[in-house]
């Protein structure tokens, strides 16, 4: 027997599911660190503001790497 082969359609889908799973993950986590820092009062203002903006670039940073290991095709649609 031989296994299934994926066609190119159904492999687009689930590289799409994926790689929608993992920014919504990366963009949670993003938010929940932001959310936890303006609930905080025993750090100063200038170290909560740091940190968010932390947990913001490396979310982005982390959106990149996922955007540029996993393309998709309708990441070019308006660049024609």
């Amino acid at each position: 027997m031989r296994p299934k082969r994926i066609s190119g359609n159904e492999s687009d889908k689930v590289k799409a599911t994926i790689r929608k799973f993992i920014l919504a993950i990366n963009y949670t986590i993003a938010v929940i660190i932001c959310l936890t820092l303006v609930a905080q009062t025993q750090i100063p203002i200038v170290e909560r503001a740091l940190y968010g903006f932390g947990a913001i670039f490396i979310g982005m940073g982390i959106r990149r790497v996922v955007k540029t290991l996993m393309p998709l095709d309708e990441d070019h649609m308006g660049e024609t």
